[in-house]
């Protein structure tokens, strides 16, 4: 259950993060600030995609397995 938390949590900080994106777009090229922070949640993205691989593979419950499935679905969409 921790690790659902930690997806969790880093799931909603990409998505607090993406929508902030288009506004610093919009007022001209980004800091170092925000190049980091894109670099991080690409990162971070893709952790999340093998954790819900993992989630798939290994889940101890279909609950989990489907969460897994909707994680990896989720972010491949986000990635493209």
């Amino acid at each position: 259950m921790k690790i659902g938390r930690v997806v969790l949590t880093s799931l909603c900080l990409l998505l607090f993060g993406s929508a902030t994106i288009p506004a610093q777009a919009q007022n001209g090229p980004l800091s170092p600030a925000g190049k980091s922070f894109i670099k991080d949640a690409a990162s971070a993205g893709f952790v999340e995609v093998q954790l819900g691989q993992l989630a798939q593979y290994k889940g101890s419950s279909q609950e989990v397995k489907d969460f897994g499935d909707r994680m990896v679905l989720d972010h491949n969409n986000a990635d493209d």
